[in-house]
């Protein structure tokens, strides 16, 4: 039994080493149709005579296959592609019996492999922070932080290009100086680049020695997605209704597009572009309106006249009685809500034997009632007084707050 078994083994070992030449086996499925043909052909008996030349061919083949060296079958062997064939059949072997001897080991094993993946992947696409920026500082007590202004660098304040004279050379685009120094009275100005930081560094140290940019963010703020690195406002740990993003590529600003204002690029070669100082207009205007929500303005007027290709300035031009009928229902709706919150509170505020009167950071306090003879006493002696003389009310404009 034994004799035969091994008899058997020895017949497939032909076919085993067959199979473990690969110059073989690709012979045979590129050669189709004609390789069946020939092995037809080889296997019947010729009936005329062989023809010297093909028969010394047949020999010298012979030859060569006999003299090729034994460590070319462990090269063909360890091939690229089958050796990764052989990696994932041990290690689906592998995963196989840790499943058998240890289910729930092998499913924990494999669930700590996987978030160590996640992690991985998104060290290199999300952002590094949850929060890009400090928490906003307001002016002085009681006001609101300044609005954010967020501005991209490659194309939309300098352009840079190589060339094999030069070297790299940077240029700046027409008004930025004008730009940045007008606005930071107003804003706080981000830089959100996709570049590294040894690239913008240098570019921002020279183009802003004043220091009008508050903050710098670099590509690994950014998010990857589909070949992009996209700006998520949404990480800057600022109001989104206080916060305007300017750049050249609107598909960076994708997540929050309602706050965002596409600029023409600037490729270096026009010296009488104009698009900055243009856009100061709206974003002044913005300011001098107070306007709580920045969106529905910015939607009003990208989508007022989609027929014509004109940059945001001149849309905001042409579309002014649009975005100034948008601004007044704005506030209307401020107006009427703090109207109803003031109804609601003043209902609550009478209670049993006490007036209760809400106190800006002391929260509320009861008054107990007096009687009506004390009350006019007070009210008499409060008559033969002589008048207080009237306090002057502080300015609390926004140009005042932007002076101090």
């Amino acid at each position: 039994m034994l004799v035969d078994r091994y008899a058997g083994l020895r017949a497939l070992r032909p076919i085993g080493s067959a199979l473990l030449r690969p110059g073989r086996v690709l012979r045979c499925l590129t050669s189709g149709n004609g390789g069946r043909a020939a092995g037809e052909a080889g296997s019947k008996p010729t009936s005329g005579p062989i023809h010297p030349e093909e028969g010394a061919a047949a020999a010298s083949d012979g030859a060569a296959e006999s003299k090729r060296p034994q460590h070319s079958r462990w090269r063909a062997l360890f091939r690229p592609g089958r050796l990764l064939g052989f990696v994932a059949l041990g290690s689906a072997a592998t995963v196989l019996t840790f499943w058998v001897v240890d289910p729930e080991g092998t499913v924990a094993r494999l669930e700590r492999l996987r978030h160590e993946l996640e992690s991985r992947i998104r060290y290199y696409v999300e952002p590094s922070r949850e929060k890009l920026l400090p928490d906003p500082v307001a002016p002085f007590p009681g006001s609101l932080p300044p609005r954010t202004l967020v501005l991209d660098l490659d194309e939309t304040l300098v352009h840079s290009d190589w060339t094999r004279s030069t070297g790299w050379r940077t240029s700046k685009r027409p008004g930025v100086d004008a730009f940045l120094a007008y606005m930071a009275q107003f804003y706080e100005i981000v830089v959100f680049t996709s570049a590294l930081p040894g690239y913008a560094d240098p570019i921002l140290d020279r183009m802003d020695p004043n220091g009008y940019i508050t903050h710098r963010l670099y590509r690994h703020e950014t998010k990857y997605r589909d070949g992009l690195h996209m700006k998520d406002l949404a990480k800057l740990n600022r109001d989104l209704r206080r916060t305007i993003i300017i750049d050249n590529d609107p598909r960076v600003f994708a997540l929050q597009s309602e706050n965002g204002i596409e600029i023409a690029p600037w490729n270096g070669t026009d010296p009488d572009d104009k698009e900055l100082l243009r856009l100061t207009a709206f974003l002044e205007w913005v300011v001098r309106n107070d306007v709580a929500d920045v969106r529905p303005i910015i939607a009003t007027v990208r989508n007022c006249d989609r027929t014509t290709s004109r940059s945001f300035a001149e849309r905001f031009e042409a579309c002014r009685q649009q975005v100034e009928s948008v601004l007044a229902s704005q506030k209307l709706a401020a107006v009427a809500g703090a109207a109803t919150a003031s109804s609601s509170s003043a209902d609550g505020h009478l209670s049993g034997n006490g007036v209760r009167a809400p106190v800006r950071g002391l929260g509320i306090f009861a008054i107990p009632r007096r009687d009506p003879a004390e009350q006019s006493a007070t009210t008499t002696s409060e008559a033969s007084s002589p008048a207080a003389p009237a306090q002057p009310v502080p300015d609390q404009s926004i140009w005042t707050r932007l002076r101090r």
